[in-house]
C-alpha cells in the first residue's frame, strides 16, 4: 500500500479507537536469548501478535500501551532491551550477534507454547532504544517474517547498534534500508535533532510517520497502525481444512500442472526460512507442497503410530483436493 493509502486508512481507524481492557497478569516465558519475557494475552483468541522491544523510558507508559494493544485483541510479548543486552554480553557475543532469525524463532516458539490457533506473523515494535533495535532487526528480515514495524521515540542520531548487522546498520550507525513490510513511526520526537527522524523515515520506501494528538500522545496513532498493519492479507495463516483439524499444515501451491505433490515436515524451529525456500522451489517446479509445522505439531505428545495416521490423513486429503495421484 502506498504512503497516502496508509494515511487514509489510519485516519479511519483512529476514529474507531475504543477504551482499554482491564490490566492483565502476564505469563513469563524464557527461550534462548529471550529471558523472563512477560507475555500479555488478550481476552479470547489473539487477532494479532506484537513483539515489543521496551526501551525502559517510562514503565507506566509502557503498561498503558500494552493494555491498549490487548484491548484491540493483540497478544504482546514485552522484551526488555536492557535485559536482552545483558544476556548477549554474558554470552560474549560480539558484533552481528543478534537478528531477525532470533526474533522469528522466539515468536514461533511462544505462539506454539501458548497454543495460539494458527500462526500470526508478528508486528515488531519498540520505543526509544527499543525502536532503534527493532528497526535494525526489521531491516534484516525477508518477506513473510514480520507483519510490520511500529516505532515511537525513534532517533537515528542516538543509535549505536553493534549487535545487529545488515542493510539497516553500518559500523553501529542506523542507515535507511529497503523493508519488506510497512513501517509506521510516531512523528515529532523532541529528544531528536529537528527533522532527523522524519527525514530518515522518508528515505525508507515502506516508511511513514503517523501524527500524535494535539497533546503529543502517540497512543491513538499507534493503536490504529497496529490494527491496520495487523489486518493485512497473509499476516495470519489460514486454519487447516476441517478434515485436518488440529494439524498445523501450510499449503504451497504449484505454478504448473502435474500428478505429484509433496508432504514436507519442517525442522524443529517450525515453518521458517529453509522450509519456505524448499517448498517455494518445489512449487515453482510444479510440485505443490503441504508443509507440516513440526514445532507446533510435536508440542503435543505424539506417537510414531499417530504420526503415521496423520500423514495418511494429509496425503488422502490433498490427493483429492489437488487431484494428484502421488
Amino acid at each position: 500500500m502506498r504512503r497516502a493509502g496508509w494515511g487514509k486508512v489510519l485516519g479511519l481507524v483512529i476514529g474507531g479507537w475504543v477504551s482499554m481492557a482491564a490490566a492483565a497478569t502476564p505469563q513469563e516465558v524464557s527461550h534462548g536469548r529471550f529471558q523472563q519475557v512477560p507475555v500479555f494475552l488478550p481476552e479470547g483468541h489473539p487477532q494479532r501478535v506484537v513483539v515489543w522491544f521496551d526501551g525502559g523510558q517510562d514503565h507506566a507508559r509502557s503498561r498503558t500501551r500494552i493494555d491498549a494493544l490487548r484491548a484491540q485483541g493483540a497478544l504482546v510479548a514485552q522484551v526488555d532491551v536492557a535485559r536482552l543486552r545483558q544476556v548477549l554480553a554474558k554470552e560474549g557475543s560480539g558484533t552481528c550477534a543478534f537478528g531477525a532469525g532470533d526474533v522469528e524463532n522466539f515468536s514461533r516458539w511462544f505462539q506454539a507454547y501458548l497454543h495460539v490457533p494458527g500462526y500470526h506473523l508478528p508486528l515488531i515494535g519498540g520505543d526509544g532504544e527499543g525502536a532503534e533495535l527493532a528497526y535494525a532487526v526489521a531491516a534484516q528480515a525477508d518477506t513473510q517474517v514480520f507483519a510490520g514495524l511500529l516505532t515511537t521515540g525513534f532517533c537515528p542520531d542516538h543509535a549505536r547498534e553493534r549487535k545487529v548487522c545488515g542493510a539497516g546498520s553500518s559500523h553501529g550507525r542506523l542507515q535507511p534500508a529497503e523493508l519488506n513490510f510497512p513501517w509506521l513511526n510516531a512523528a515529532g520526537e523532541s529528544h531528536c535533532a529537528v527533522g532527523n527522524a522524519a527525514a530518515f523515515v522518508r528515505k525508507v520506501a515502506m516508511g511513514r510517520d503517523f501524527q500524535r494528538t494535539a497533546e503529543g500522545d502517540d497512543l491513538p496513532g499507534l493503536l490504529a497502525a497496529a490494527q491496520v498493519v495487523g489486518a493485512q492479507k497473509g499476516v495470519s495463516l489460514a486454519p487447516p481444512p476441517d478434515a485436518l483439524k488440529g494439524l498445523p499444515v501450510v499449503e504451497v501451491p504449484a505454478s504448473k500442472p502435474g500428478d505429484t505433490f509433496a508432504i514436507f515436515v519442517s525442522g524443529d524451529g517450525g515453518w521458517a526460512g529453509l522450509d519456505k525456500e524448499v517448498a517455494a522451489a518445489l512449487g515453482e517446479a510444479g510440485v505443490p507442497v503441504v508443509g507440516v509445522d513440526s514445532l507446533r505439531y510435536f508440542w503435543t505428545a505424539r506417537t510414531p503410530e499417530g504420526f503415521a495416521r496423520d500423514l495418511e490423513r494429509i496425503a488422502s486429503h490433498y490427493s483429492q483436493q489437488w487431484q494428484r495421484k502421488r
